[in-house]
């Protein structure tokens, strides 16, 4: 059996509607795909959904709620693809050429993820994670979990997600690792989803997730001479941020979630090179930059 190009995984969890859309704008790409579906302990009848619309697509079901990072580990797991998509239940590839056009930007050796750009809709104005030039190759910091292609090989070889992060902010870690590792994550430089955001979601939760997030991203990875003013610095910023949009409660709550799981994971810590963590800092700053300037920094940094 030939083993297929692209891998798509979709974690979904109480979306069956959106996600039917989203599977259908997949099998109608004019790449063959993999289709891997993670049923992460639905209620609403998503399996059921899948398994009678959808029977090409592979799907596994969680009977307890373990979070999209799991989901997207267990997804590159089972995949069989060179190259693999995560892609969000509420997300609906633009046209069918999208993932054949995602395929090109991996034309350098370097190149181990591509973001694919998504508009929000119906608001279609501002494009997210495009190149801001598309005459010229971007590399970034920044991408969205549920809108990225990688090549598989790296994806695994890296380890893929950490699972402590459950959801949120869990792409910042992953970008530390690649960097750190040697690949780059470079900007796609056209709209290939359209996003339909979902109404299903705990804001609450998520300013929780993302203060809990932002401790455990510099306990894993920040080097030792600055990780307590990086920690200073990132309580500072989220706790400023959130009390101007009313999320600071949840946010403290965050905070002091984080002390145990820190204590817990301890031996996990594994800072990443000064080099990369000043690029990755650089590039935060900067936003997209030329991947050539990016190279050049990583190794005179």
């Amino acid at each position: 059996m030939i083993s297929p190009l692209i891998s798509i995984i979709i974690p979904t969890r109480n979306r069956k509607e959106s996600l039917e859309r989203t599977i259908r704008s997949v099998l109608d790409q004019t790449v063959e795909c993999e289709v891997i579906c993670i049923d992460d302990a639905s209620l609403d009848g998503t399996a059921s959904l899948v398994s009678s619309t959808f029977p090409a697509v592979i799907l596994k079901r969680n009977e307890t709620n373990v979070g999209p990072t799991v989901c997207r580990n267990e997804g590159g797991l089972l995949a069989k693809g060179q190259f693999l998509v995560t892609l969000d239940d509420d997300c609906v590839l633009a046209g069918p050429d999208c993932l054949a056009t995602a395929l090109r930007w991996f034309d350098l050796p370097e190149v181990g993820a591509v973001t694919l750009p998504f508009v929000n809709m119906p608001n279609v104005a501002a494009t997210i994670t495009a190149a801001p030039d598309s005459n010229q190759v971007f590399a970034t910091s920044e991408y969205n979990a549920g809108m990225i292609m990688f090549r598989r090989s790296v994806f695994i070889s890296i380890g893929g997600y950490r699972t402590a992060y459950f959801m949120h902010h869990e792409e910042a870690d992953l970008v530390a690792r690649l960097m750190n590792a040697g690949w780059l994550v470079r900007n796609g430089d056209r709209v290939l989803i359209h996003h339909h955001e979902s109404p299903v979601r705990d804001r609450s939760r998520l300013w929780q997730l993302g203060a809990r997030n932002a401790i455990l991203y510099a306990m894993y990875n920040v080097p030792g001479p600055v990780l307590s003013l990086h920690l200073f610095a990132t309580i500072l910023k989220t706790a400023t941020y959130a009390l101007k949009r009313g999320g600071l409660r949840f946010v403290i709550k965050g905070f002091q979630e984080a002390v145990p799981l820190c204590w817990c994971h301890r031996k996990d810590r594994n800072p990443i090179s000064w080099k990369a963590y000043r690029v990755i800092r650089w590039l935060r700053r900067r936003g997209p930059q030329p991947i050539g300037k990016v190279k050049e920094m990583l190794v005179h940094a």
